[in-house]
């Protein structure tokens, strides 16, 4: 079995050669192969590390150099954090670019009163449309400012989007709505997803001390088919996943490459 520090090499060194890369201009394609070895050296160093660390538990000589637990245990949270920074760049680089402030103006935002906690699930009503289902119940007020950024998709020449426009709230610089352009520079997609403190009523879901606070409820409108697209913070899924908040291993349960193949499995 591969080492936790040899494998973390190799994500290090095909992290530095996607770089090249997509900096040099080349297409999706030529750029897909060094993107599956990060994964797959991200995988083994994660398997590597949780394997070392059962071995340390049960008293096994390590198979590193000799150095204490406290040394090691130190290295696999900086190495984590370097993962998870590297996760975030290739992210932004193979994704948007080309940021543009256009204006600062005020935008109608739903950034609060958006909870249905006193519904079964915590799912918000709906209405409009042919069927009386197009829409979730939706607070809207006054956002202040709204810094409106434009930014395009660098990475990828053939991607569908060409633009990108966001209204970002200046008091706390959270996103308010969205539009897509396609390549044509024709509005495409609209998207708005409201946020609240988790209070309706009587009814509180707290998050420690306090009132707990997140994202509601998302619309998603392709405005050139009509065609509406929704989905809601539910309180619990099928699979008996539930909701929460400040739950520390969140990232490794549901977001690495071994727990999604985990759980798609």
């Amino acid at each position: 079995m591969i080492d936790p520090i040899t494998a973390f090499g190799v994500a290090t060194t095909a992290f530095k050669g996607i770089k090249a890369l997509v900096h040099a201009g080349r297409e999706v394609e030529d750029v897909t192969s060094q993107i599956g070895k990060w994964f797959g050296a991200v995988a083994d160093y994660q398997h590597a590390a949780s394997e070392k660390k059962k071995s340390n538990e049960r008293g096994i000589k390590k198979f590193l150099a000799p150095q204490s637990v406290e040394q090691e245990a130190l290295e696999y949270v900086m190495h984590k954090k370097k993962i998870r920074e590297m996760e975030k760049e290739l992210k932004d680089m193979l994704t948007w670019g080309n940021y543009k402030v256009v204006e600062r103006k005020p935008m109608l935002g739903g950034v609060s009163g958006n909870w249905r906690g006193s519904n079964a699930n915590s799912e918000p009503s709906v209405h409009g449309g042919p069927k009386g289902k197009t829409f979730f119940e939706t607070s809207m007020e006054l956002v202040p400012e709204c810094i409106v950024v434009d930014l395009e998709p660098t990475g990828y020449p053939r991607a569908p989007v060409g633009k990108k426009r966001v209204w970002l709230d200046t008091r706390n610089m959270m996103f308010t709505s969205c539009v897509t352009y396609d390549r044509r520079g024709e509005l495409w997609k609209s998207v708005e997803a409201p946020t609240s403190q988790f209070v309706d009523g009587d009814t509180v879901k707290m998050d420690g001390k306090y009132p707990g606070w997140s994202w509601t409820h998302c619309h998603c409108h392709d405005i050139q088919t009509n065609r509406m697209s929704r989905f809601y913070h539910s309180e619990k899924i099928r699979g008996g996943f539930e909701s929460g908040w400040n739950q520390g291993d969140l990232y490794d349960k549901y977001m690495t490459v071994p727990a999604i193949r985990r759980l798609g499995a």
